[in-house]
């Protein structure tokens, strides 16, 4: 049986996942997500073997979602 080789090209546009538990509204939870979105940088992606040279060197975008906590005295922004 020959060797495996790492040849098949790996996609740069995979993420991870944030998990909470909370609701979705400010009505429903503690937390909640206000916003998301994903970052890999602010230049253009230079491809898998090259990727250690880019502004964001992964082989994952980030994954980046703002929450708000309820507390009892309203809503407020997590730090």
């Amino acid at each position: 049986m020959p060797d495996w080789e790492f040849q098949i090209p790996e996609p740069q546009d995979r993420i991870d996942f944030i998990f909470f538990k909370g609701g979705v509204s400010p009505d429903s939870g503690n937390i909640f997500p206000v916003e998301s979105f994903l970052y890999s940088g602010a230049e253009p992606l230079k491809p898998i073997p090259d990727h250690i040279y880019n502004d964001y060197p992964s082989d994952h975008f980030a994954l980046i979602t703002e929450f708000h906590y309820m507390s009892s005295s309203g809503c407020q922004p997590c730090s």
